[in-house]
């Protein structure tokens, strides 16, 4: 421990410069996901929700309501939660926020790897997520999970090089709005450059065609 960056040897572990460190007990890291229902009227709806943890480790920890008091569930050895499937199972909804804490000990949002589609937000974090069996959708949400579809939800410092980021086809669509149907943007360079090109000739030629003018007028 040192107030400075003097380090003072070299121990296996430093907290200096003044930090701030925080030394938990190594039995007291826990890895769980916390399902936190809305308030809204319609948010309770069933929800199958799988996770994947550890090496082999499997859990079904929820399929059914998940009321308003939410649930919480932690692997039962510390080992760290892979990925977690959810899915709607009727046409009522659950809406809420889906969050795990790793070895930090606080609460996240997790990422949407597959499955889901953008609502308010296109982070497709679970801050705020709707799971629905049908295309119902249940108002606003950051993130859907609807139609029944089965979404794989992983951790996100698993996931951290692609959350903000826009997908392949993410960027096909939106690179498609801002050109006509059929137009690349080479051939967009292309026209831009043949059309200076023109312009140059027809300005060389008027500066041409003034400078005769002037000669033959000195002349008379």
């Amino acid at each position: 421990l040192d107030n400075d960056l003097e380090n003072n040897g070299s121990p296996s572990t430093f907290c200096v410069d003044g930090e701030y460190c925080r030394l938990v007990p190594l039995t007291s890291i826990t890895h769980c996901i916390k399902m936190v229902t809305g308030t809204g009227q319609w948010d309770t709806g069933p929800v199958r929700v799988a996770v994947k943890y550890g090496t082999d480790g499997w859990k079904l920890i929820s399929d059914g309501h998940v009321g308003p008091d939410g649930l919480t569930w932690c692997t039962p050895n510390g080992e760290e939660v892979i990925w977690a499937n959810v899915q709607g199972k009727n046409q009522n909804s659950w809406k809420g926020s889906i969050l795990y804490s790793g070895e930090t000990g606080l609460f996240a949002a997790m990422y949407c790897k597959n499955g889901c589609t953008a609502g308010t937000s296109t982070a497709l974090l679970t801050d705020e997520i709707a799971i629905d069996g049908d295309l119902d959708k249940n108002g606003s949400a950051d993130t859907f999970c609807v139609d029944g579809t089965n979404c794989n939800l992983v951790p996100n410092v698993a996931a951290s090089n692609l959350v903000g980021t826009e997908t392949d086809a993410q960027q096909r669509d939106h690179s498609s709005l801002q050109q006509p149907h059929g137009a690349s943007t080479t051939g967009g360079a292309k026209q831009q450059s043949l059309f200076l090109f023109a312009l140059g000739i027809v300005l060389g030629a008027s500066v041409a065609a003034v400078g005769v003018a002037v000669y033959f007028k000195k002349l008379k």
